[in-house]
């Protein structure tokens, strides 16, 4: 996504590089998978505009007849008005010490960041590494195997995003399904991955300068 909007700029694309933030996948314990009488969707991370908040509370709406309950973890940033006219199927839990942040994965079955603008979101690999399939946009780092982990909709589209969320309510096994392929997508980004890529990024660029000064 972030090439995509540099390249928009007009910035040259021999210029940039792709390298994925790295995350431990081996650092976490996922816990069981047991689906719940309600599909329970969590957001985790800062609430705001940019993370997609309004986006959610749409699709939350649309799904409030359905037997599904939203748990939104973070930094609050958006006024106190605009939560109370929130459906009543999400609960806003706010900021919760980091220690608690693998609680709040493993009362999950699903994890939602229908995002505008990510450089890369981080989360998603710790929600996949927890065994939690993701829903996302395509604007953040390119994580999400569609309908292999997760699915991608488009931004700003409640309507899409609701319905993404509907085939976990209309298939409870859904969710358990996908979670091989969540976390052996996590183990992808680990730190080697990381290492390796960097690697070959410089490795690359070094033999280009090399060749080119040789050219000359």
């Amino acid at each position: 996504w972030t090439r995509e909007a540099l390249l928009a700029e007009q910035v040259p694309a021999d210029k940039i590089e792709i390298l994925p933030l790295a995350f431990d996948a081996s650092s976490v314990q996922p816990a069981q998978a047991v689906p719940a009488a309600k599909l329970r969707v969590l957001w985790l991370g800062q609430v705001n505009l940019r993370k997609g908040i309004p986006y959610l509370v749409e699709a939350a709406r649309r799904l409030v007849d359905e037997p599904v309950e939203f748990q939104v973890v973070g930094a609050l940033q958006i006024p106190e008005s605009a939560r109370a006219l929130a459906p009543a199927n999400i609960t806003w839990r706010g900021p919760v010490p980091r220690s608690a942040v693998g609680e709040c994965y493993a009362a999950a079955d699903v994890f939602v960041l229908p995002t505008v603008s990510d450089g890369f979101a981080i989360t998603q690999l710790e929600a996949l590494a927890h065994g939690l399939p993701v829903v996302t946009t395509p604007n953040c780092g390119r994580v999400v195997e569609d309908g292999r982990n997760g699915y991608l909709v488009p931004a700003r589209d409640p309507q899409a995003l609701a319905e993404a969320l509907r085939r976990f309510v209309r298939d409870r096994q859904l969710a358990v399904r996908m979670r091989p392929a969540c976390l052996a997508r996590a183990r992808e980004f680990g730190p080697d991955a990381y290492q390796a890529r960097l690697l070959q990024i410089i490795g690359e660029r070094s033999e280009a300068r090399r060749r080119a000064a040789t050219c000359h």
